[in-house]
């Protein structure tokens, strides 16, 4: 990935799971400059949030300028998977799921197992095999592609920008940030 492309980072709000559905708040920018907000809403432990994103990016200004789209995880809304290779597919961008910490992949099935059943873990097991995992600049990465490895400055640059997506998502819903990605 080349210095400069502009990245969307995406991060839902705060939510309880008696919410029926919770902001999502993208930032889009690239090395130093932030150039855009979206938001759009998905459902609590729903199946929309690929399409939501879909939707959103297209309808997008920024649609034909995004060259990466950041995510802080696989799922969001609690257990709404995100179909990263529906989104390369449909998008024609390269999709990265990004976190702290190692993914738990049996623990995020077990989890949907007990809330959801059978057809969660089985569509998180489907794109949890497609994925490649790798630490990264300190960041553990999920990622389609194979081939071409993000520098730890794009990893850094996406942290930064999910980071902000977390902050203005927090405030917005809670009148106030509060947390940390």
């Amino acid at each position: 990935m080349k210095q400069g492309v502009r990245i969307l980072a995406l991060n839902d709000s705060p939510f309880t799971l008696s919410d029926k559905k919770t902001l999502v708040i993208g930032i889009i920018g690239r090395e130093g400059v932030i150039e855009g907000v979206i938001s759009f809403y998905v459902s609590v432990d729903g199946t929309d949030s690929t399409k939501q994103i879909l939707r959103s990016v297209r309808k997008s200004r920024f649609a034909d300028q995004i060259k990466v789209i950041a995510l802080n995880g696989t799922v969001i809304a609690g257990m709404n998977v995100i179909d990263l290779p529906m989104i390369k597919k449909y998008l024609k961008v390269e999709p990265i799921a990004i976190t702290r910490t190692k993914p738990h992949h049996k623990l995020l099935e077990d989890v949907a197992r007990r809330r959801l059943g059978k057809e969660r873990v089985h569509a998180i097991r489907t794109l949890n095999d497609g994925l490649a995992v790798e630490k990264i600049g300190g960041y553990y990465t999920q990622r389609i592609s194979k081939s071409e490895k993000p520098r730890p400055g794009m990893v850094g640059l996406c942290v930064h920008l999910l980071r902000l997506a977390h902050l203005v998502a927090s405030g917005v819903t809670r009148g106030e940030s509060k947390g940390r990605l």
